[in-house]
């Protein structure tokens, strides 16, 4: 971090809300916001010019593309702490940003006071998630176990494959995918190649517009769009892991 300033970039669509913000930060002793941009291409470019030590940026509707983007620019500036702003309890962008390792995710909503308090905390080394969306995170999770947890031998009268969205062949790689086989099982469950699985893993993601495996699993498990032939002892270890 900087000896003397906190410097401080600030993205966000909203430029009325963004000098809001920085009038907020820059109240406090070393804070400056040394540059705004709208976008995660903004973003980028400034960091490329610029010694930045906090990253600010709003994620509030951000695709899966901006949180690749997002996590390209965490390995390239491993010194910038980012932080997430956001208008919604979303657990998927929560998702995203401990994937992606961010330092904080805080919330539009939230009071000035806490804000501060919550980037000081930052400063100091420590990861914040407003308590509110780690609250949602924790529920959606604690939902999808359950329904995990529920799946027995018989449930596949209960699965509803996603023929709406997927082919029935992709159907048959996502439920490989989500019990956590790699391309390679796939290949040898299906009797293809793995580039014919890698394919389709590609499609699956796009169609589902999640950027990776584990999302695609997480989302197919809420909706019910796979099942697990796994006795308890089983299905215990896969929730510990």
């Amino acid at each position: 971090m900087s000896s003397n300033n906190v410097n401080i970039i600030l993205i966000d669509h909203h430029s009325l809300f963004r000098t809001g913000i920085k009038e907020i930060l820059e109240r406090e002793e070393n804070f400056q916001v040394i540059a705004e941009g709208e976008s995660i291409d903004d973003a980028y470019r400034l960091l490329n010019s610029l010694q930045v030590d906090i990253l600010l940026i709003d994620i509030s509707s951000n695709s899966e593309q901006s949180f690749s983007r997002i996590h390209q620019i965490k390995e390239e500036f491993p010194n910038t702490t980012i932080v997430f702003l956001s208008s919604q309890k979303v657990d998927h962008h929560i998702y995203q940003a401990l994937k992606i390792g961010a330092s904080g995710y805080l919330l539009k909503e939230m009071n000035v006071d806490l804000f501060i308090e919550a980037i000081h905390s930052i400063l100091n080394g420590t990861v914040w998630y407003h308590p509110e969306a780690m609250h949602q995170f924790i529920v959606s999770c604690k939902e999808m176990t359950d329904k995990f947890s529920n799946y027995s031998r018989s449930s596949t009268e209960n699965v509803k494959r996603p023929l709406h969205l997927l082919t029935k062949r992709e159907c048959e790689v996502l439920q490989l995918l989500s019990e956590g086989k790699n391309n390679e099982g796939i290949a040898k469950s299906l009797g293809v190649s793995e580039s014919t699985v890698k394919n389709h893993v590609a499609s699956i993601l796009r169609k589902m517009e999640v950027s990776d495996r584990t999302l695609a699993a997480i989302t197919a498990i809420k909706n019910r769009w796979v099942y697990f032939e796994y006795n308890d002892e089983e299905i215990e270890g896969l929730m510990v892991k």
